[in-house]
């Protein structure tokens, strides 16, 4: 009898080691299967960001592409309406050729003499109202004098820039002489007085009678052997209309050079381009 206990109590022992062995291999077989989850996780995320950084950098160079396109296709686009614009133009008449040339032989003169007057505009007011009655007066005077007269020289041609505006009429491809930094010619003045003057519009007066008079016999010439007297009137109001337009050009560049510069700001360090090519793995927080 106490062999049978001692062998069932053996048995049982037996049976309950293999029980503990078994429930330990169930262990150990589930924290291997919970680690391989954990790596397949992680080389699915890995995966997701490369996809998205792929994406994120095919996008930016499609926008470069598309950008670079269109700049060409916009500067394609205005050479052709230029062109356009230049063939559309109307046929240029022989006064305003013979104008063109007149004016850059005596705008510069004007400019030297007109931008002298700074105090205000009381003084340009006289310059300029002494200049357009002058100029009204240019035929009659032209006529009067009634004597061989020369075709003016042009000016020797030299790279300057060519201003513009949108005042009717007025005649482009005309030098002001604000580039050329020549030393002023001292001009010429018939009948010179010296009178008092009373006011700033009288000092500018004088000022434009000294100036006229340093290109009078240039328009005379060029009205006694270009003009005919059926553009004589033509003449005059375009000439007026041109250095109207002159005047209001250096008013506002007088204004411009008066007005205080604002301090420049500091510029911002250039932001780095971020490149996702040669992002390694290891800069990347999974965290």
């Amino acid at each position: 009898m106490e062999n049978k206990k001692e062998k069932n109590i053996e048995e049982t022992e037996e049976i309950q080691e293999m029980s503990a062995m078994g429930a330990g291999g169930v262990q150990i077989g589930a924290t291997k299967a919970g680690k391989d989850d954990d790596e397949e996780k992680e080389d699915k995320l890995r995966s997701m960001i490369r996809e998205v950084l792929k994406l994120y950098s095919t996008h930016k160079e499609n926008l470069r592409i598309q950008s670079v396109f269109e700049g060409k296709l916009r500067e394609t686009i205005r050479n052709l309406l230029v062109e356009k614009e230049s063939k559309e133009a109307a046929p240029e008449s022989t006064l305003v050729g013979i104008l063109r040339s007149l004016l850059n032989n005596i705008v510069p003169q004007i400019r030297l003499d007109y931008i002298k007057l700074q105090t205000n505009d009381e003084e340009r007011a006289g310059f300029k109202d002494y200049f357009y009655n002058a100029v009204n007066k240019i035929i009659e005077i032209t006529n009067e004098k009634g004597q061989d007269t020369e075709v003016p020289q042009e000016l020797e041609e030299e790279e300057t820039i060519k201003i513009k505006s949108d005042k009717p009429g007025f005649i482009g491809d005309v030098s002001d002489g604000t580039e050329e930094d020549k030393p002023e010619k001292e001009a010429s003045v018939d009948g010179e007085s010296t009178k008092d003057i009373s006011s700033y519009y009288e000092r500018g007066q004088n000022f434009g009678e000294s100036a006229f008079n340093a290109i009078k016999d240039r328009i005379q010439n060029v009205v006694a052997a270009q003009i005919v007297p059926e553009e004589y009137q033509q003449f005059v109001k375009a000439l007026n209309d041109n250095l109207e337009a002159w005047f209001e050009i250096w008013d506002k560049n007088a204004v411009k050079s008066q007005e205080p510069v604002p301090p420049a700001e500091p510029e911002a360090p250039p932001a780095e381009d971020f490149d996702t090519e040669n992002l390694e793995e290891s800069e990347i927080d999974f965290d």
